[in-house]
């Protein structure tokens, strides 16, 4: 059987140098690399170059701030000198307009494709792509088609009007059909789909967990309970970077949470939270900063109806403890409706402060009573950085053993360490497979880790000398004097291991058929 290497690669605008896992990496070094992994490759004795494939998946010349100068050209050398086989065309490859892009594509020296938008007034793709590519490599004839989503195209300002969206899967097929054809002209041995999608982010998941649990005490202290949920917004969310798999840094987390305004309470009634998911849904598929992040509740909505009248139900969810018919404990979730309507129940909603002063089209939140202010709240990655603190020094006691931890510990630290001993125990326990897939679907929004646990590591946080967890000699800071920073053997040990994941939470059923 014959073997093909192919190097695939999406979303690189920029030649300025880029934060990666252990150090930075720019446009040479990155071309270096690709460079290094094709010199491994067999030489074709045909022409001479290598026999694989380097293929591109969309999103080149925008956005960046050097685009906003070059409009794009500046990526165009910099592609030509990697040597891309075939690329595809990206929404953000049309920011500057369909002609630039006909600029930027006659200049490349590869080919770009699309198969899945026809112009109305050709009936083919747009005039400066291609709708596939059939390419020879080891032997084997491979046809190469492009496919983008139909949600995209909302979101480019310049999409001309005469471009229309064929279906993914049919256009697939079909092209699929006609390269295959062993009597055609192309009979393709295999077919290789780029695509460019977009795809549901993990992280805002997490991190709105920590912060549901932020002000639990001061809540708690004023006879309220904890907070009922948090309502975010995904630009709240920056970055623009992919983090891990590996070491998230202080520095990763300052880059994806920028803003300083406080992290507050609010008490809000259902049509409030009904309203405010309207306004952060009205805008899909656009891809705008208003797309909502929660926690502690359920929404299920549906694209396809006209904005303001696109969720479908809301649901308060609950951690119930309980014991299975074998009498053993287990934690199950409970869904309380919150329903669309001025009166009755309150929740405690943790938001940020520019949305409560009605920033962002937010103006059903402005002027609600605040439980918590801007005076008593804090900022989102402080909250972030006392939650990973508190997990990493609660990690390290357990790792000491309780014979080498400090003797001063307070009783509430001790709960701490102990709690997560057992969770770690419960984690690791002989549950059959199919049990906890039952278990899973059955708690369809439960987190992996329990309240009590943010709770546990905020509070240790604020409790405890965080020095033997903090990455620097905190101690020799305050003196004035050198800091040296731990090393990375010592951080890694205690470290929080965290694996965001979509869980449901948000439920577009506009997009399940």
């Amino acid at each position: 059987m014959s073997e093909i290497h192919i190097l695939h690669f999406n979303d690189v605008y920029r030649v300025s140098p880029q934060k990666v896992p252990g150090g930075t990496v720019d446009v040479t070094q990155f071309a270096a690399l690709l460079h290094d992994l094709k010199d491994s490759w067999e030489t074709r004795k045909e022409d001479g170059k290598k026999n694989g494939l380097v293929l591109f998946s969309g999103d080149l010349f925008s956005p960046s701030v050097e685009s906003s100068v070059t409009r794009g050209s500046h990526m165009v050398p910099v592609m030509n000198e990697i040597g891309v086989d075939v690329a595809l065309a990206g929404n953000h490859d049309f920011d500057f307009g369909y002609p630039q892009l006909t600029n930027l594509v006659q200049d490349s020296t590869y080919p770009w494709i699309l198969s899945n938008i026809i112009d109305s007034t050709t009936g083919k793709v747009p005039g400066c792509l291609h709708a596939f590519q059939v390419i020879e490599r080891c032997g084997m004839r491979i046809g190469i088609i492009g496919l983008v989503e139909e949600d995209w195209i909302a979101t480019i300002a310049s999409w001309p009007s005469e471009f229309k969206y064929k279906d993914m899967a049919e256009t697939g097929k079909e092209l699929s059909k006609l390269l295959r054809d062993p009597n055609g002209e192309h009979r393709c041995d295999i077919i290789l789909a780029l695509t460019h999608c977009r795809k549901h982010a993990a992280a805002p998941n997490w991190f709105a967990d920590v912060l549901r649990h932020a002000y639990d005490d001061t809540l708690c202290l004023k006879g309220m309970g904890g907070a009922d949920g948090v309502f975010i917004c995904a630009g709240t969310l920056r970055g623009d970077s992919t983090y891990g798999p590996g070491v998230i840094t202080l520095g990763d987390v300052l880059e994806i949470l920028p803003f300083d305004d406080p992290v507050v309470v609010l008490e809000l009634d259902g049509e409030t939270i009904w309203t405010a998911l309207e306004v952060a849904l009205g805008a899909w598929p656009k891809q705008e900063g208003r797309f909502p992040v929660i926690s502690g509740f359920k929404v299920t909505w549906d694209s396809r109806r006209p904005t303001g009248r696109r969720v479908v139900s809301v649901a308060l969810l609950r951690n119930v403890d309980t014991h299975n018919d074998e009498g053993s404990p287990e934690r199950t979730v409970e869904e309380e409706p919150i329903l669309n309507q001025p009166d009755g129940k309150r929740y405690k909603i943790i938001t940020r402060d520019y949305l409560a002063e009605g920033h962002d089209g937010f103006t059903c939140l402005q002027g609600k009573p605040y439980l918590v202010d801007h005076e008593s709240g804090c900022i989102m990655s402080s909250i972030v950085r006392k939650y990973l603190l508190g997990s990493q020094f609660v990690n390290k006691m357990i790792r000491l053993t309780e014979e080498k931890r400090p003797a001063n510990l307070t009783p509430s630290t001790k709960l701490a360490i102990n709690h997560t001993l057992k969770e770690q125990a419960k984690s690791g326990g002989s549950e059959k497979a199919v049990d906890r897939w039952k278990r899973a679907i059955d708690m369809v929004i439960h987190q992996a880790r329990s309240h009590k646990h943010y709770r546990n590591a905020l509070n240790v946080s604020a409790i405890e000398p965080m020095s033997p967890v903090e990455p620097f000699d905190a101690c020799a800071l305050r003196k004035g004097q050198a800091c040296a920073l731990a090393t990375d053997k010592e951080i890694d040990q205690d470290l929080l291991v965290i694996h965001p994941g979509i869980d449901g939470r948000l439920k577009d059923i506009g997009r399940e058929d």
